[in-house]
């Protein structure tokens, strides 16, 4: 985090030279150009790669083939912290015969990309230029390593988690600079992390912060925007102003219980407590000096602590020191042994379970730093394994963390493709397979509950799923699959039937989802119906997360014009040619028990339904067609169906209707709804309840269809 480290491009030092034929761009001005080209050679010298990027880019405006132009646009591109995956296309266009050092560059940018065997078949033209001293032998143990990081990618990019979700946690929290280190405060209430105001532009410069200054910075979540509000510097409200000051300075850890936050500034450890000025640790590191170490780690239950360092003896490169602590003392710092590599090894963390997290280059890495887990085995953690794709990447991925208590939600700070520039914080969660969800539905008949109304759910090809009643308040529940479309039809007395499509979306966790229909009749100045308008409106989203107290119908109608969470909404209006239309249309079979021709339950409230219906529009007629199971002699089931008629035929009479504008058939069993047998010849009672039923039948004359239309 705090060490200033040389940036190393090997193949400077061993092939590369400028072009000495460098041709001129086409233009009418040379000496422009040549001013521009000296420009370009000294931010190459600088390591200035956004000065190279910007000069290269001018030049090949006007010479777009030109090999030494592509050559260093790539490298700045490469070299530099914003879209390093730009610097494939123009290193495709460089003469690698001109350029031999070319491929170098290509490989790292085509490992980058996710073109692995590419990236391996540039880095094999490499190894015969490898001269036979110790400059040349290093340089193909490194040429070597950048092979075996692209196979190790390549092997696990076959078998990434599918189940995982990557988010860039945005614009608010990641800039063109370094962003680092985060910790969460509570479930995503808030997050530290570290930011530099500078970027380093160079992949062996991960731990370094040269010329930087890197200060704590933290957000709040905005759970109604589902997104991180504007980062920004401590205050003194949420935690202490002081814990940045002129030196460099990230976060550690955060005791929610003690508000005790731990930061990491000049070799040491400080706490803040309650909010309180951060106090030194004092924590003895053999007399290493902040230009010595990387960071200083301390678990969040503060039993161990941590260094990283490539002074103290060790494995090589950058290793973790451990010092464990024993009573108020600590142990001696130990290097760990089974997890440093001769390879640069940083960022320790422990998990609540007590896995070993950390990041290295070593080990089975795919490229730069992947993140490794440990399994504890006494005091010590063995078999490092690497967490895989999508939580590594061909980049760098450092400082992971976990963002709750499950466990399904992990942070970490990556540069990898897709980055805001340097390294942005990255969530990671977990997607489960949720196979059901419920909706939960209200209808609503100008605009208030609509009750015993049938809702039926259909499939998209229109088959019957399930039928459902709405209770007093108009609510319904459907029990639905995800990622499927279903139509729900509508039947209410007194409205057209009215059917809506809807598509249930995917869910990576359960939760109920909510529906409102509604259904209103427009009428003209004479108080005839002329419309039915009909309107869904679908909630699908995970509602319950963001209500809190409130109802779901009070939150949802809470919510102002065009915000994010606004229930979708589709509303028709179908023409009514006709009242009588519209009356008839809604009427119901009357049911019948087993054996039993007696009108009972709610046969009477629809035949009183009719009886209205037929005293208002005196030119219509009904027929009555009465049916039975399938179960009994056929002799005996028409004349069931013949009595069951009969009945609904009487207690019509009884309401005022005329006898001579009732017509009665009777079908017997001959035209079932439903099969009332199974293959095995089991009596299914539940579908014989549907035949056994008079139909209503209403015959509306033409001309008197047309005179109440107004025809």
């Amino acid at each position: 985090m705090n060490r200033k480290r040389n940036l190393i491009l090997p193949l400077f030092s061993l092939l590369f030279v400028y072009s000495s034929n460098q041709a001129l761009a086409q233009t009418d001005d040379p000496k422009a150009v040549r001013k521009l080209e000296r420009a370009g050679e000294k931010a190459v010298d600088n390591s200035d790669w956004n000065k190279v990027k910007e000069v290269y880019g001018e030049l090949i405006k006007s010479e777009p083939g030109n090999s030494d132009y592509n050559f260093y646009l790539g490298l700045g591109y490469l070299q530099s912290d914003v879209e390093k995956e730009k610097s494939v296309q123009y290193f495709e266009k460089v003469n690698v015969i001109s350029i031999p050092q070319r491929d170098y560059f290509y490989g790292q940018a085509l490992h980058y990309d996710g073109q692995y065997d590419q990236a391996i078949a540039k880095y094999e033209t490499l190894i015969p230029l490898a001269l036979d001293n110790k400059k040349g032998r290093k340089f193909k143990a490194e040429i070597e390593q950048f092979i075996t990081y692209s196979e190790n990618a390549k092997r696990y990019s076959k078998s990434v988690d599918a189940s995982l979700r990557v988010d860039n946690l945005g614009a608010t929290i990641n800039t063109e600079h370094r962003e680092y280190a985060p910790i969460i405060v509570g479930d995503r209430e808030s997050i530290l992390f570290a930011a530099t105001n500078k970027g380093e532009g160079a992949i062996e410069s991960i731990d370094a912060q040269a010329g930087a200054n890197e200060d704590i910075y933290f957000s709040d979540f905005i759970l109604m925007e589902d997104a991180w509000g504007t980062r920004s510097t401590p205050s003194g409200t949420r935690f202490n102003k002081n814990i940045n000051s002129n030196q460099n300075e990230s976060p550690i850890s955060y005791d929610e219980n003690a508000d005790k936050l731990t930061i990491y500034r000049t070799a040491d450890l400080f706490v803040s407590t309650q909010k309180n000025d951060p106090v030194a640790e004092m924590i003895d590191i053999l007399d290493l000096t902040a230009d010595d170490i990387t960071a200083v780690y301390e678990s969040n239950d503060g039993m161990y602590r941590f260094v990283v360092t490539d002074v103290l003896p060790g494995k090589g490169g950058l290793d973790i020191f451990i010092s464990k602590k024993n009573g108020n003392s600590w142990s001696e710092w130990e290097n760990m042994d089974g997890i440093n590599t001769p390879l640069n090894d940083d960022s320790p963390y422990i998990a609540p379970d007590g896995s070993f997290y950390f990041s290295s280059q070593g080990h089975d890495a795919m490229g730069g730093h992947d993140i490794f887990k440990a399994t504890k085995s006494g005091d010590t953690w063995a078999n490092p394994t690497n967490l895989g794709m999508p939580i590594n990447s061909p980049a760098n991925d450092i400082h992971f963390s976990f963002g709750n208590k499950k466990g399904d939600v992990v942070y970490l700070a990556s540069d990898r493709k897709g980055t805001k520039g340097s390294f942005d914080i990255y969530r990671i969660w977990t997607c489960y397979d949720v196979p059901k969800t419920t909706v939960n539905g209200r209808l609503l008949a100008e605009g208030k509950p609509l009750e015993k109304a049938k809702v039926y759910l259909k499939d998209a090809d229109s088959n019957n799923i399930e039928t459902i009643e709405t209770d007093a308040n108009g609510n319904y529940q459907l029990s639905v699959q995800t990622s499927k479309n279903y139509i729900v039809e509508v039947s209410a007395n007194n409205y057209l039937n009215q059917a809506f499509g809807f598509e249930v979306p995917a869910q990576c966790a359960e939760y109920d989802l909510y529906q409102t229909l509604s259904l209103d009749v427009k009428k003209d100045k004479d108080d005839v119906p002329v419309a039915q308008t009909a309107s869904i409106e679908n909630a699908f989203y995970e509602v319950d997360r963001y209500r809190g107290d409130q109802s779901p119908e009070d939150f949802l109608a809470g919510l102002p014009e065009g915000h994010r969470l606004k229930p979708t909404s589709q509303t028709s209006d179908v023409k009514i040619e006709s009242p009588v239309l519209m009356a008839a249309a809604q009427f119901k079979d009357v049911r019948f028990g087993f054996d039993s021709d007696e009108v009972a339950g709610t046969a009477d409230a629809i035949l009183g339904n009719v009886a209205t219906y037929m005293t208002k529009f005196e030119t219509v007629t009904v027929i009555l067609k009465g049916h039975t199971d399938t179960k009994g002699p056929k002799w005996y089931n028409d004349r069931l169906s013949k009595r069951r008629a009969n009945s609904v035929s009487k207690i019509l009479v009884d309401k005022g209707v005329a006898k001579d504008r009732i017509k009665v058939e009777f079908y017997g069993e001959k035209q079932p709804l439903a099969e009332d047998y199974d293959a095995n010849g089991n009596y299914l009672e539940q579908e014989a309840e549907k035949n056994r039923r008079v139909e209503i039948e209403v015959v509306i004359p033409e001309e008197t269809t047309e005179a109440d239309s107004g025809k």
